[in-house]
């Protein structure tokens, strides 16, 4: 029994490193950004790539498709403001995710993992705390994008603005129930006039 149990954990071990090594290539770090210039928060799942996480896991990251349009609005979004992608994805997704935003044509931006080692359990948490800490280095993080009342929370809980794709999210100050990428870069026009 112990051989059978000491087999499983070194598979398990196996298959956490091979997926944790990440290649980012040319995207850039937090620190490559200016933290005077405006920052939005975009999460990944449901927001940009029309899939959950663990769905992502079992599917060759070529199958998964983009929510309409949204590395076109998302680029003409990141001409006026720095990007960072923050995800309830584990650490072990890093090197395809790369290569599915690297695939789909989205800006190249700081890509944040949930490592649950150093961050709360519960994904509000882990975003809410995440965002605070992105605010003591930059101090004009404007809104967020995200699918979950989860984000939604997170993003209120730092005064950031919120853009939702979930019509089951009650209707806020601050948060826009949204249904496509068009719809969000309209609003920010209007609001930040850019």
């Amino acid at each position: 029994m112990l051989k059978i149990m000491m087999r499983v954990l070194f598979i398990c071990t196996l298959f956490i490193f091979y997926f944790s090594i990440a290649t980012a290539g040319d995207f850039p770090t937090l620190d490559e950004l200016n933290p005077n210039h405006p920052v939005i928060i975009v999460d990944i799942d449901h927001t940009i790539a029309d899939v959950s996480g663990w769905k992502f896991l079992f599917l060759d990251y070529k199958e998964v498709k983009q929510l309409p349009d949204a590395s076109k609005y998302l680029t003409l979004l990141g001409q006026q403001f720095q990007i960072i992608y923050l995800t309830a994805r584990h650490e072990y997704l890093k090197e395809r995710t790369y290569k599915w935003l690297e695939y789909n044509s989205f800006p190249k931006a700081p890509v944040l993992f949930w490592n649950l080692a150093d961050f709360p359990f519960w994904s509000e948490d882990y975003k809410t705390q995440r965002i605070g800490e992105l605010k003591k280095q930059f101090g004009r993080i404007l809104f967020g994008v995200g699918d979950k009342k989860t984000d939604m929370k997170a993003y209120l809980s730092n005064n950031l603005y919120s853009f939702i794709f979930n019509e089951n999210v009650e209707k806020r100050p601050r948060v826009e129930i949204v249904k496509n990428w068009q719809e969000i870069y309209q609003k920010v026009l209007s609001l930040y006039g850019h």
